[in-house]
């Protein structure tokens, strides 16, 4: 009961903010109507979603490069800074050889846990497009077969049996094209599967290296790279570029949020619309309880894509 109230208070507060509770009467007659927006719906199917999804994916990638180009400008600031004080190119070549050895093992081992995961996953990801790959064997199937049984079978001219052959071309290219489409997706489905391990891989990689040097670096100097003070060398230059990425993130974060706000303004002006004819007491946004009430969501959608066009 408390939930439902709850959404009656947030259904109340979004009509009224939106001019829609004008035919309520507490002592009246007038029976009150309800009605309900699938709002998520709604803005998926908005003009402008694809194009404010990309945004947010773009925001997403730029705030995660930034945050990896500070952690990478970091550790190489330290490292680099330690390193000057190792001396002897021959000692330096068999430090790094020795280095690149036990990074190429550590490689080789990460790689070949992945290798292995992959392959437990194949079974399973050839089920996922299974149905796929059925659908385009039986829609290119007959007319292939019809158009080598004409080939075989039937006395023609010269020009049209190029044009057979040429129809046999097209399908078998946009077959070829089709079952290529289903590769994709199953590498796509496998990548996503797998995301997580090869994020955990990275993370595992970085760490080695970054021990490996802190640990080469303690055996040569006796110094620690983890006793490294913030202002150093090159920190202002790594300072500036990450607060130029800032100023960027910044501004795509603005853009995301107003095209989010368009899309929000366009879907309640609609709603507005619909209202004026309808004349419900209350329009609930997502409600998450059973209620009777009109489901106007393809009613404002029309309208949303009159606004918008």
């Amino acid at each position: 009961m408390r939930k439902l109230i709850s959404l009656l208070i947030a259904g109340a507060l979004l009509v009224t903010g939106c001019g829609l509770g004008s035919k309520f009467r507490l002592f009246g007659q007038e029976k009150p109507r309800y009605a309900v927006v699938d709002w998520d719906k709604l803005v998926r199917e908005h003009p402008k979603y694809k194009a404010w999804q990309k945004k947010q994916e773009a925001l997403e990638t730029a705030r995660t490069l930034r945050d990896r180009q500070l952690k990478n400008g970091r550790q190489q600031l330290a490292m680099l800074n330690k390193m000057k004080q190792l001396t002897g190119s021959g000692q330096s070549k068999f430090r790094q050889a020795r280095l690149a050895a036990r990074m190429a093992e550590k490689q080789a081992q990460e790689q070949d846990m992945l290798r292995k995961k992959e392959e437990s996953l194949m079974d399973a990801a050839e089920q996922y497009v299974q149905a796929d790959r059925n659908a385009v064997e039986e829609r290119f199937r007959i007319p292939l077969f019809n158009i080598r049984l004409k080939l075989g079978s039937i006395k023609m001219t010269e020009a049209s049996q190029k044009a057979l052959l040429q129809e046999e071309q097209e399908l078998l290219d946009a077959r070829r094209k089709a079952i290529q489409d289903i590769e994709d997706k199953k590498r796509a489905w496998l990548r996503e599967q797998l995301a997580e391990d090869y994020a955990a891989s990275r993370e595992r990689m970085n760490r080695f290296a970054s021990e490996l040097m802190a640990d080469t670096v303690r055996e040569e100097t006796g110094l620690d790279l983890n006793g490294m003070e913030k202002n150093q060398p090159g920190q202002q230059e790594l300072d500036k570029l990450i607060a130029s990425m800032d100023t960027q993130i910044q501004s795509q974060e603005n853009a995301q949020k107003k095209m989010r706000d368009e899309i929000d303004s366009d879907i309640l002006s609609a709603i507005k619309k619909v209202n004026l004819t309808k004349k419900y007491t209350l329009v609930f946004r997502n409600p998450r309880a059973n209620i009777s009430a009109d489901d106007i969501t393809d009613e404002v959608n029309i309208e949303v894509k009159k606004i918008v066009y």
